[in-house]
């Protein structure tokens, strides 16, 4: 028998993420674990994808690749990482009815 916490507060999972092209498959991880405890009743109402741009590193400058986005080129444009992006509209369209559950 479990134990039952209720802190009365919605939950939301934050800053989760990975590198390289491990970014969708943790993406999809962290999201079959999220949809399955708000199947389980657990009010989960989002999740926080960090970084959304590649960023430099904090200790060594390195190109973090992260992020939804690349940095921005010479005219402003950011190149969208499509694995990650495709990953994210299939995870939304599964997560989305599940949040219509616990309204």
């Amino acid at each position: 028998m479990g134990i039952k916490v209720n802190y009365g507060r919605p939950l939301f999972v934050a800053e989760t993420g990975t590198e390289d092209d491990f970014r969708p498959v943790w993406l999809n991880y962290v999201c079959t674990e999220v949809a399955a405890a708000m199947k389980a009743g657990v009010p989960i109402e989002g999740i926080c994808l960090y970084p959304i741009v590649n960023h430099p590193g904090w200790d060594d400058d390195r190109h973090c690749y992260n992020g939804l986005w690349d940095y921005c080129d010479e005219k402003g444009d950011r190149e969208i990482y499509q694995p990650l992006a495709d990953e994210l509209q299939f995870q939304r369209q599964q997560i989305e009815p599940l949040l219509k559950l616990h309204e």
